[in-house]
């Protein structure tokens, strides 16, 4: 049996082993100092904003010529990492760690974080418009004239019908107007309004090509049932003739005031008649003026 002293002895002993472990599992579990500083490993402060526009693409590089990636919303966070030089825009990144750039004015973050950002080095430069070699569109209205040139008073030359597919293979200098190749291989030119396009009209090539000559005449039709043609632009001259509904006319243009059509009659002389009771697919205005 031990001796009482024996057992004080090793009691301490124990103790003193315990303790030893007890410091050393806690000193183990403790960070690292370095000169009285914590040293935080993996760790990065990267200053946040919101987006402050309902809708915001984000790029694969510093300009709308860079493909969008991803769309950020009002309100979401997101985490700025580098800026242009200009601070025009930020490299950010978004909640679920993908990487992208914002155009600055649509994020909310104060100018001395976004000046103390770090400016990105080699940004990539903006890449060309991609201008496909064919684009297509398809008609918006039920019916559309195909005309020989850009603009209201071009022969028509054929129709498209709702939902049909063209091939887009130019524009005019405003983009009014689209040159189009049609189902037999022919081109035309149609409204650019009424053709809903595959990509942006402006990207298409000009094929315009000088201003034709209006035509000689126009095509119309006779909407109410007895109208009178008359030997001059007006009420007060000579009824000299007189058009059934429906009949079909020869437009050779109009008066200054827009409110008379210079016709052709089945005899073969030439009268005037009310613009307002003639059908024509063609805006008065780009109509030749006549002297009466």
């Amino acid at each position: 049996m031990l001796s009482k002293s024996k057992r004080f002895l090793m009691v301490g002993l124990l103790s003193i082993l315990l303790l030893s472990g007890v410091v050393h599992t806690a000193a183990a579990d403790e960070p690292e100092v370095n000169n009285g500083q914590v040293e935080a490993e993996h760790f990065r402060y990267e200053p946040s904003a919101t987006v402050n526009t309902q809708y915001l693409n984000v790029r694969s590089g510093p300009g709308t010529g860079f493909d969008k990636v991803a769309s950020v919303y009002y309100g979401q966070i997101i985490y700025l990492l580098n800026r242009t030089d200009d601070s025009s825009w930020l490299r950010v990144r978004l909640g679920n760690g993908q990487i992208g750039w914002v155009y600055t004015a649509y994020v909310n973050a104060p100018w001395d974080v976004i000046a103390n950002l770090p400016v990105m080095a080699n940004v990539p430069p903006v890449p060309p418009p991609h201008i496909p070699t064919e684009a297509s569109g398809y008609v918006t209205v039920s019916r559309l004239n195909v005309r020989s040139g850009p603009g209201y008073n071009q022969a028509v030359i054929s129709a498209l019908w709702q939902g049909e597919y063209v091939t887009l293979l130019g524009r005019n200098t405003d983009s009014t107007w689209l040159q189009i190749r049609l189902s037999n291989y022919s081109k035309g030119w149609v409204a650019a309004q009424y053709i809903n396009s595959s990509l942006p009209v402006w990207q298409l090539p000009i094929t315009e090509v000088g201003t034709p000559e209006p035509p000689a005449s126009y095509t119309g039709y006779v909407t109410v049932p007895g109208l009178n043609v008359r030997s001059g632009p007006g009420f007060n001259y000579w009824v000299v003739d007189r058009l059934g509904q429906g009949k079909q006319v020869t437009v050779y243009g109009r008066d200054v005031s827009g409110r008379w059509y210079k016709v052709g009659l089945p005899n073969g002389t030439s009268g005037w008649v009310a613009a307002r009771y003639i059908r024509i697919d063609v805006p008065i205005y780009e109509m030749k003026m006549l002297e009466s």
